[in-house]
């Protein structure tokens, strides 16, 4: 069983990944687009997006993403996902996992604490700051 969910999880990155791909050539550069699984979400994974732009987009980035999810990732794949969450630039937790650059890559973490959130897995898809 585990073996599943980590091949159904590095699928949904790499469909994530994409996305990201996708949204940043329509809307603009991130500064982190990231599948993180913190210790106490019970196996689900957040989408946690920052960007200088987001502010005047918050709903709208929103609604982009997710009918992106909706549209590439399979049924099993979404069931994986918690929530979108949209942080600022200036966020303890994006300044922290800046210190990983990437663009429209996939680097992976494993069992990390950031200013108290405790990180079970992440996978960043595009960290750096602009």
């Amino acid at each position: 069983m585990v073996g599943l969910v980590e091949t159904q999880t590095s699928v949904a990155v790499e469909k994530l990944r994409q996305i990201e791909i996708e949204v940043s050539a329509e809307k603009g550069s991130f500064n982190l687009f990231a599948l993180i699984e913190r210790e106490d979400s019970l196996g689900k994974w957040d989408i946690v997006v920052a960007a200088n732009w987001i502010d005047t987009e918050r709903k709208e980035l929103i609604n982009t993403i997710a009918s992106k999810i909706r549209e590439k990732l399979s049924e099993n794949e979404q069931l994986l996902l918690s929530r979108i969450v949209i942080l600022s630039p200036s966020d303890i937790l994006v300044r922290s996992l800046n210190m990983f650059r990437v663009e429209h890559g996939m680097s992976k973490l494993s069992n990390n604490n950031f200013n108290g959130t405790i990180i079970k897995e992440a996978y960043l898809i595009t960290s750096k700051q602009q």
